[in-house]
């Protein structure tokens, strides 16, 4: 379960900084997704593009949390603890996520 983490990753991408982390640190999870919705939305016009936003929300909560768990954890029992499902079920998000 040892992949890189994604705070690391993004700065040597040189996409955030040690600021950006303790300014995000400050918000709720509700202002971060609020402010990237609001975000990509002036990109679009106001135009939705029928980006469906309620049936895609679940799907995209549960693959940040996997990924969370998949470099956060030293092995698949707690990683599974910590999502609150079986290692059988993780083993079946493992297969789902590594190949996307």
């Amino acid at each position: 379960m040892a992949n890189e983490s994604i705070s690391k990753r993004l700065k040597d991408e040189g996409k955030i900084d040690d600021l950006f982390e303790i300014k995000l640190n400050n918000l709720t999870l509700e202002e971060i997704i609020q402010l990237k919705l609001e975000l990509a939305g002036r990109s679009l016009n106001g135009e939705p593009y029928g980006f469906k936003i309620f049936k895609t929300i679940p799907d995209i909560v549960k693959e940040a949390c996997y990924k969370f768990a998949d470099v956060s954890f030293p092995t698949k029992k707690t990683a599974a603890a910590f999502l609150g499902i079986t290692e059988r079920q993780l083993r079946k998000l493992t297969k789902k996520y590594k190949k996307e």
